[in-house]
């Protein structure tokens, strides 16, 4: 509790150390530690900040079904909140070859990035990056079957190497990981 300001855990505290617990690969740990501690969340904060984080770690469980169920839940109190939970939502749609609302979900994205006064350009950039590539590599991966056999390796490798020189772009590591399983598949 060495963090808590007037006995309360911060939301961005609370979801950082649930995003670390994620990345470190402790499921167990880490759904607890959401469960355990929404209750020493700020009351205001509290529902949203434990929905968000919950859809999070389902996302991140391969759970994405149950994860784009609690993102209705979410209310986009905060940009964070707003861009984090339509990258989960992209990202879900992606992994279960929901196209139509993957290619709705790019459009309505775009828009709210663009019109948003509240997101920095650097960020705005590259979440616009973001969905420059997933819409390219998804286009990739529908068409795979279609290309000839000779030329998936020089379409792949444009896609890699344009992916690799942008520098500013949000999930990057993500876009490379589905990138490069359409190279093993």
């Amino acid at each position: 509790k060495i963090i808590f300001v007037n006995g309360y855990l911060a939301q961005w505290d609370y979801k950082n150390i649930i995003t670390v617990g994620i990345r470190l690969g402790e499921t167990t740990w880490t759904e607890q530690f959401i469960r355990d501690y929404k209750k020493h969340l700020p009351p205001k904060d509290r529902e949203n900040a434990f929905v968000y984080n919950l859809a999070a770690f389902y996302y991140s469980t391969k759970a994405y079904k149950k994860s784009l169920q609690l993102l209705h839940e979410v209310k986009f109190t905060d940009t964070s909140y707003h861009l984090g939970a339509k990258i989960i939502q992209l990202k879900s749609f992606y992994e279960l070859e929901e196209d139509e609302p993957f290619y709705a979900l790019i459009d309505a994205f775009k828009i709210y990035i663009l019109r948003s006064k509240d997101i920095s350009t650097y960020r705005k950039q590259a979440n616009l990056n973001l969905i420059k590539f997933a819409r390219r590599i998804y286009k990739f991966k529908e068409q795979r079957g279609l290309i000839l056999p000779s030329a998936f390796p020089q379409k792949w490798e444009s896609i890699n190497r344009r992916l690799m020189k942008t520098e500013n772009i949000a999930n990057k590591a993500w876009l490379e990981d589905c990138l490069e399983s359409l190279n093993k598949d």
